[in-house]
């Protein structure tokens, strides 16, 4: 052990505290006085610490400036107490216990370097990992593939039985597909166009383990190493299938499960074009009707079990005690057990099946609710703040939250304990008719509390969705209210907003609180009703077990009244919340035609095109005419406002023009399927941003396409060298908005997505605006090399350079068009507009 003393110098002491670490790069001796002190080795371009070694009191190491390899440094970080120094080469004992970290240094750097190769497999594989469990745990109802599957193409003898399984699945799902014939079978993949057809939602699953055993959605199955479709349909205790050799109706085992791919295709139904609540509510019937029908019996079994305590009482009270009957007593205790244990099996029995018909629920509302949205028009995403709209949308499952489970079985308790009532009419019509009395009385003003209640939720829903959309768009533009110094004005607007959505609520509180309190004097008013009647006279002659029984089964009823009433207050959200959910559902879904587009070759053609927003008379464009050829690059540019957003949407297809048509290769755009035509575009609208995740899936998204897709889509977008310098390069996060990426970082990774496809059409609404001038020519360069054809919306002159065509707007119309050295040429706007990007200030 070395001691301060044994130096030849002086050591110059200092503290080497945790928050103060220093490099070790001088040739020496590093001598730990007081404490510990832990060594780490990092790069220079990184802030990641590899540990190496740990030096404890009065420990001396050995350091030289060709010890740490270039490129590194040797970190040194001390404890609370840790004081050091560092000691000259000269002056290092000869005698001193040295020890040196040269060979730690050297497997360090190897084992980091081979990790740091390894890294891109490792990550990929991870992401992988990644996706495929994320993706499971969203849909929930099976295991999502990764990847895609094989598109079945059926020959001329299996066009019949493909025909045969889609009626066979269509019949259990409510929908109808069109017949297939030769010419369909020749598409690329004529189930999806089928499903598309049909307007059925589909997922490419991996079947799990013994999914035979466990019913859950509608499968379309291939049996035969995939040469064979077959119908998968759920049952109550698993599926079956129609055996396509003889047409009969199998139940599957695991050897005839054996037989199938482990892929296949679910199916969601969507909802009906006329979605009121009747027509949803059939579309659920179809479904869950087995699982209703045993709720609904288990129910009545429930009811008539629970007659065997009033009837006992009555025998208990008027003949056992009376005549001191043991064996009959002990028969009514048999009875009574038997009723009790009959009961909490009933019970049990219900809530299992109860689950179950929610899950099945579920599987139809949700899908078909999302269906909807993606199939409404652009316009009708203009009437709602997204806020108010992302509350609507959550309106149905709502409800299927609050009609399920509990809310359903008090109501049928309920209803199955009128049988309770009609108990007492025949031991005492009298008190029944005094029961009846009081319970009418009763739920008139109950009637009346829960129309009020059901008011004044109504009013705190809407006040809720203002409320949510408020919050909403603080969130997206908080950067603007704290550089405005709005926070004091946003508090007071949500303070007044809070204050009506609160008083609503407690206002509809209030009323159930009273249908609470009637409800719980419900069983001593009707006590103290029969008490009365009988001292009265009004019951006649009864006898004590009659009258006990009577009391019973009143006490039943009121007893299922009460539950329901626990339950009724969250049940009434349900007409508010249909109201709002309605909007969504009244809304006719976009109209397109159902031309199959083929592949585009990139021709477009505006023709005559004129538009206006309804309910105003002046039109935003007019008379537009532009011809795009395969392979050109036409720029579209102007002053704000004059409508070349509006152009990019009509031709996107997401507006309809008033007047004109937008055609591809010749066809009008309305005649051929708008969702197969858009999914031959590349699309970046003004401001878009990219998803929360990683930067891969925000370039990938559901497109199916691979790393190495992405990697050259950001190539082509000139930003893979900058996911490269990311530490985690394509498994970098991205936030929410893209905030922690620059806006020109975030403009590239929006056209690496829009280029992943490998599109026909490439459309940019100002994609290149928060560029620096060196990082758009270099955009420019790279979508230059791409043989496809670009429209191009832009401002910035230099985007739109080596435009074969530039049309320039006015207003809603056409002013000008060239190229840019024609358009140069003469004196008009696109020169005027030049004349302002490159005029420079006067001295």
């Amino acid at each position: 052990m070395t001691r301060p003393q044994d130096f030849p110098g002086t050591v110059n002491v200092r503290p080497a505290s945790g928050n103060q670490p220093f490099d070790v790069a001088a040739d020496g001796g590093l001598y730990v006085a007081q404490g510990t002190l832990n060594l780490f080795l990092t790069r220079k371009d990184s802030a990641r610490r590899h540990y190496l070694a740990t030096l404890g009191p009065h420990a001396l190491l050995r350091t030289a400036r060709d010890t740490v390899p270039d490129g590194w440094r040797l970190l040194a970080v001390g404890g609370p107490e840790t004081k050091v120094a560092l000691v000259p080469s000269d002056e290092i004992p000869a005698t001193a216990n040295v020890q040196t970290l040269d060979d730690s240094i050297k497997s360090t750097v190897q084992r980091i370097a081979d990790a740091i190769a390894a890294e891109p497999e490792r990550i990929a594989s991870l992401s992988a990992q990644q996706r495929e469990a994320l993706q499971g745990a969203i849909a929930g109802l099976a295991t999502v593939m990764d990847g895609s599957a094989t598109p079945f193409r059926p020959s001329v003898t299996q066009i019949g039985q493909l025909t045969s399984v889609l009626d066979e699945l269509g019949g259990y799902l409510g929908v109808t597909f069109p017949p297939v014939d030769r010419v369909t079978a020749g598409d690329s993949d004529v189930i999806q166009m089928q499903l598309r057809a049909a307007r059925c939602r589909s997922r490419v699953v991996t079947l799990p383990s013994r999914w035979w055993k466990r019913p859950g959605a509608a499968y379309l199955g291939f049996a035969e190493n995939g040469s064979i479709p077959i119908a998968l349909i759920p049952q109550r205790a698993g599926y079956v299938m129609r055996d396509p050799a003889d047409g009969r109706v199998r139940e599957i085992d695991g050897d005839l499960a054996a037989r199938f791919s482990s892929t296949a295709y679910v199916v969601y139904a969507p909802f009906p074009e006329d979605a009121s609540a009747g027509a949803i509510s059939r579309s659920v019937l179809k479904t869950v009707r087995g699982d209703l029908g045993w709720l609904l019996g288990f129910g009545l079994l429930a009811g008539v079990v629970a007659l065997v305590t009033p009837l006992a009482v009555a025998a208990v009270f008027g003949s056992v005690l009376p005549t001191q009957a043991s064996g009959l007593l002990a028969a009514v205790t048999a009875l009574l057990a038997g009723a009790a244990v009959t009961l909490a099996l009933v019970t049990y029995t219900q809530n299992v099946v109860s689950v179950r018909l929610e899950g099945k629920v579920a599987a139809v509302l949700e899908p078909g609710l999302t269906d909807r949205l993606l199939r409404l028009p652009s316009e009708f995403f203009r009437k709602y703040d997204t806020g108010d709209l992302a509350a609507r949308a959550v309106g149905l499952e709502q409800i299927r939250q609050l009609v399920s489970g509990g809310v359903l079985t008090a109501l049928l308790g309920m209803v199955f304990s009128l049988i309770s009532v009609g108990v007492l009419f025949v031991y005492s019509p009298e008190l029944g008719l005094v029961a009846l009395l009081v319970i009418s009385a009763v739920l008139v003003a109950l009637g009346m509390l829960n129309v009020r209640s059901v008011r004044q939720q109504s009013t705190a829903l809407t006040d809720m969705g203002n409320l949510t959309a408020m919050i909403y768009q603080v969130i997206r533009s908080i950067s603007k209210v704290r550089v405005a110094g709005a926070e004091q004005r946003i508090l007071a607007r949500w303070a007044i907003r809070y204050r009506a959505q609160q008083r609503a609520t407690y206002l509809g509180s209030t009323a159930q609180a009273w249908v609470t309190a009637i409800t719980a004097a419900l069983p001593p008013i009707l006590a103290l009703s029969f008490y009365a009647s009988v001292t009265a006279g009004f019951a006649g002659d009864i006898s004590d077990g009659r009258f006990l029984a009577v009391l019973t089964a009143a006490g039943q009823f009121t007893a299922a009244l009460t539950t329901l009433a626990f339950a009724i207050g969250p049940l009434l959200a349900v007409v508010p919340l249909w109201h709002r959910v309605k909007v969504i559902l009244d809304e006719p879904a976009e109209r397109t035609g159902s031309e199959q587009p083929g592949a585009l070759t990139g021709k477009v053609s505006v023709r005559a095109v004129s538009f206006a927003y309804p309910g105003i008379d002046e039109s935003v464009l007019s008379g537009i005419s532009i011809e795009v050829e395969p392979g050109e690059f036409v720029a579209i540019t102007g002053h704000s406002g004059s409508g070349k957003s509006t152009l990019l949407r009509l031709i996107l297809g997401l507006d309809n023009p008033t007047a004109g048509v937008v055609a591809y290769d010749g066809k009008d755009l309305r005649s051929l399927d708008a969702s197969l035509v858009r999914r031959q575009f590349g699309v970046v609208m003004q401001n878009a941003s990219p998803l929360p995740g990683a930067i891969l899936t925000s370039i990938v998204g559901d497109s199916g396409a691979t790393e190495d897709d992405a990697w050259r889509a950001a190539e082509a977008a000139d930003l893979a060298d900058d996911i490269r310098r990311m530490p985690m390069r394509m498994q970098t996060i991205v936030g929410e908005g893209g905030l922690t990426f620059s806006g020109g970082q975030v403009q590239r990774m929006m056209i690496a997505r829009a280029l992943v496809r490998h599109p026909r059409i490439v459309l940019l609404d100002e994609a290149t605006s928060a560029l620096d001038d060196k990082a758009q020519a270099a955009v420019s360069q790279r979508l230059e090399q791409l043989r496809t054809t670009r429209i191009v919306i832009a401002h910035r002159l230099s985007t739109i350079r080596n435009a074969d065509r530039i049309y320039v707007l006015e207003q809603g119309r056409i002013a000008e068009f060239g190229t840019f050295t024609e358009l140069m040429a003469h004196d008009g706007p696109f020169r005027e507009l030049a004349r302002r990007q490159m005029a420079t200030p006067k001295d």
